[in-house]
């Protein structure tokens, strides 16, 4: 058996074949009945047989809710508003995906009490009631706060996740930047102290006693440099000596 969302995938796809074919409401059912198979078939043709106060022939939009509510993904509950209210966050929970979880849940429960010939009052307010309550997240929290759950309304609470998510999105794009600058500045130090290495005069091949001792020397003297001269032509001809003996 299908899902529900895929129930309702198909129910969109019935009604724009209906309408761009110019059927008449009374063959509606008729139509909609015959591009059934197989068990989903089954259960609907059972449903109403043992149903006769569904009509579909007066509304057949009762096919698809006999569908619906045979899903796999979700059932209609006998108590559709305890189910409703019982939807809490779970810790951790991104607090846009506990309205929307919210949402979904009080649609369920609204189709449910539909079935039963009933009704929710106000089912946005009933939904940004809940969120308000129950909102997990600290910073959202420290908001809602400023009233009682009951004065906030489902656009209000839209718009305040809709903030959430921006500074969200803008924070994770600082912090990657701030990342990118770290790693940035580690390798231009990096390429920075073997430059300074190469510079100064220790190319590979020297002994560390001629390095040291060139490091030691003032450059700034004439006769250093005479002597720094020396030690590297010295240095050198070691190397080539090594080289030769090799």
């Amino acid at each position: 058996m299908p899902d529900k969302s895929s129930v309702y995938e198909w129910e969109d796809l019935v009604d724009t074949y209906l309408r761009k074919r110019g059927i008449p409401k009374l063959e509606h059912h008729h139509e909609i009945l015959s591009r059934l198979m197989g068990k989903a078939k089954d259960i609907v043709r059972i449903t109403l047989h043992s149903n006769t106060s569904l009509r579909p022939s007066e509304n057949p939009k009762v096919i698809f809710d006999i569908l619906k509510q045979h899903s796999s993904e979700v059932r209609f509950s006998s108590m559709p508003l305890a189910d409703f209210y019982g939807t809490v966050p779970v810790a951790g929970e991104n607090p846009f995906d506990y309205w929307v979880q919210l949402n979904k849940a009080v649609g369920v429960a609204e189709e449910a009490l539909n079935r039963l010939g009933r009704q929710m009052d106000n089912p946005c307010q009933e939904a940004a009631m809940m969120f308000v309550k129950h909102c997990l997240d600290p910073n959202l929290s420290a908001i809602f706060r400023l009233k009682a759950p009951d004065k906030w309304t489902a656009s209000e609470v839209q718009e305040h996740l809709d903030r959430y998510q921006t500074e969200q999105k803008e924070q994770l794009a600082v912090k990657s930047k701030r990342n990118v600058a770290v790693r940035n500045a580690t390798a231009h130090t990096q390429s920075s102290t073997e430059n300074e290495i190469t510079v100064s005069g220790f190319p590979v091949g020297l002994s560390g006693n001629a390095s040291a001792s060139i490091s030691s020397l003032p450059l700034n003297d004439d006769n250093c440099m005479k002597t720094l001269i020396s030690l590297l032509d010295r240095a050198l001809s070691q190397n080539n000596q090594a080289c030769e003996g090799m």
